[in-house]
C-alpha cells in the first residue's frame, strides 16, 4: 500500500429487545489530507454501497459528501453534503442530508468529533 491508500473492514452490530442486526463492511480511501474519495460496501440483510469525498478548501475547512445506495425502496439514495471545520481537538460538520426525490434539498446535520 501507499500513504494515499487506506483500507478498513469491520462489523457494525446492534441489538434491541425486538432482535438483533448488523452489517459487514469494507471501505477504501484514496487521497491525502487535501482531498480524498472513499468507496465502500456492506452486507446486512441486503447489500449497501457508499461513495464519499472530501476536498480541503483551506487548512481548517473542507467540503464533504457521503452518499449511500440503500436496498429499501425506489428512493434508495441517501445523500449528504456540507462543510467540515477542523481544529486541533475538535472537528465539526455542518451539512444537509436527504433521500433522493423527496422534494426538498435536505435536512440539517451537525456532528462533532473529539480527539483525545
Amino acid at each position: 500500500m501507499s500513504e494515499k491508500v487506506h483500507l478498513a473492514a469491520g462489523v457494525l452490530f446492534a441489538g434491541t429487545k425486538g432482535g438483533t442486526g448488523g452489517v459487514y463492511y469494507a471501505v477504501g480511501t484514496l487521497g491525502d489530507g487535501d482531498g480524498s474519495i472513499t468507496l465502500g460496501g456492506g452486507y446486512g440483510f441486503k447489500p449497501v454501497r457508499m461513495l464519499g469525498a472530501e476536498k480541503r478548501l483551506s487548512r481548517r475547512i473542507a467540503i464533504v459528501t457521503e452518499n449511500y445506495l440503500l436496498p429499501v425502496s425506489n428512493d434508495n439514495l441517501l445523500y449528504s453534503f456540507g462543510l467540515r471545520f477542523m481544529g486541533e481537538k475538535i472537528t465539526t460538520d455542518l451539512a444537509l442530508f436527504n433521500v433522493a426525490n423527496s422534494g426538498v434539498i435536505g435536512f440539517p446535520w451537525v456532528d462533532f468529533v473529539f480527539r483525545f
